[in-house]
């Protein structure tokens, strides 16, 4: 993996101070017992330094907060301070990704990696709040019919869903999609798809972009 030697070697001539290394990692819980499992970071961070790299900050992604003594664990074994072991769990949308890395003063545990507290200074996330705390209050829905043939496959239009999940939040419109495969499409389906106020149909990579007033007219 020519990336990594390359961080390796960046590493290594910029010295101690001027490198800061974040680790992500996943921390799954088992949903029986609701145990969090700290293995799989532990095998990614002893493979990281078998490779000649060790994390500064882990940045553990999970369905929930870690608990204190996973985290402490996380800590006796990966060779990272408690205090750079952050969380990046569920939230309800995007925007408070952010708000929960600066709860966990994730930018202070940079800031003392790269010798930096000399300069501090509170992350000013005001617009974060706002869009964040908009969305989850966003009650005018605008729905959209998404045709495409690999619908049933949830990664297969995130590109074009997300752009249209930015485009509604700014717009101040909760968004709602319905999928439609387009091989399962017939003259009855079609009117029913029809009714909705935009249509994409996705096809090769580019999607084409309907309103009614172009059926109506048609």
């Amino acid at each position: 993996m020519p990336f990594i030697e390359a961080l390796g070697q960046f590493s290594y001539r910029v010295g101690p101070g001027n490198f800061c290394l974040v680790h992500v990692s996943l921390v799954p819980v088992l949903n029986v017992v609701g145990e969090q499992k700290t293995k799989p970071t532990q095998h990614s961070v002893r493979g990281l330094r078998g490779l000649g790299l060790t994390p500064n900050i882990l940045a553990c992604r999970s369905t929930k907060e870690l608990e204190e003594n996973v985290k402490e664990k996380l800590s006796q074994f990966c060779h990272v301070p408690a205090a750079n072991i952050v969380t990046l769990y569920d939230v309800s949308n995007i925007w408070r990704i952010p708000l929960l890395l600066r709860d966990q003063k994730a930018h202070e545990a940079i800031l003392k990696v790269l010798n930096l507290e000399s300069f501090p200074r509170e992350p000013k996330l005001d617009e974060w709040v706002a869009r964040a705390t908009m969305f989850d209050t966003l009650q005018d829905i605008v729905r959209i019919a998404m045709v495409g043939k690999y619908t049933g496959l949830s990664d297969s239009y995130l590109s074009v869903l997300k752009a249209l999940l930015h485009a509604s939040v700014y717009c101040h419109r909760k968004l709602v999609v319905d999928w439609v495969a387009s091989t399962d499409l017939e003259d009855s389906t079609k009117i029913e798809v029809w009714q909705s106020p935009i249509v994409l149909s996705v096809r090769s990579g580019l999607f084409s972009f309907l309103t009614r007033p172009f059926f109506s007219s048609s």
